[in-house]
């Protein structure tokens, strides 16, 4: 497992209804936890207080994953938009 410190992020922009709230992973962490892998995969650990099973990472383009969280991991959490969050993966 790898752990690591990051920013929680949202994509909201002007005039969008709906936006995601998201960590990213980069991509020298990503090849730590699964190596050689380009496509989405799916991780358990820890996000701040929130015990993960099975959550998704998706891949950016650029080598980078993108891990959503949803509101109820975000409660757990306890922290906001960009504020840092701590990861165990």
């Amino acid at each position: 497992m790898v752990t690591f410190e990051t920013t929680i992020e949202r994509t909201l922009q002007d005039g969008e209804k709906y936006s995601w709230t998201y960590v990213i992973i980069p991509a020298e962490v990503a090849q730590q936890i699964n190596p050689g892998v380009k496509t989405i995969y799916r991780v358990k650990g820890r996000i701040g207080a929130h015990i993960c099973r099975q959550v998704a990472l998706l891949p950016c383009g650029n080598g980078d994953y993108m891990l959503l969280l949803n509101a109820a991991m975000r409660k757990e959490i306890g922290s906001g938009v960009g504020e840092p969050v701590q990861l165990l993966l």
